[in-house]
């Protein structure tokens, strides 16, 4: 995996909060700390990388990858979320496999 890719994926994954409380004039009450909800990672793949070893790489099923375009462009990879009780913020923890 090119190693410059790495960078632009954990900036993207910072940026996405930003960008969604852009769209909503009062975020979401982290008062649940049973309630899940829906995060996405965006996530460039490289040429040889093929969709079964995204799924392995992230640990997910078909259906939490979503492609667009022409297969080359980003992927959106599910993942689910929860409210974290010691910040009252929902919070996705992942993992992620270099290959």
């Amino acid at each position: 995996m090119n190693l410059v890719r790495t960078p632009l994926l954990i900036l993207l994954i910072l940026l996405l909060p930003i960008h969604s409380f852009c769209l909503y004039p009062t975020p979401l009450n982290c008062t649940d700390t049973a309630r899940l909800c829906t995060s996405f990672l965006a996530f460039k793949p490289n040429v040889n990388q093929t969709l079964a070893v995204i799924k392995s790489m992230f640990d997910v099923l078909p259906e939490d990858v979503t492609v667009e375009g022409n297969g080359r462009d980003y992927l959106f990879i599910r993942k689910n979320c929860s409210c974290s009780s010691t910040i009252n913020k929902y919070l996705t923890n992942t993992t992620y496999t270099v290959r």
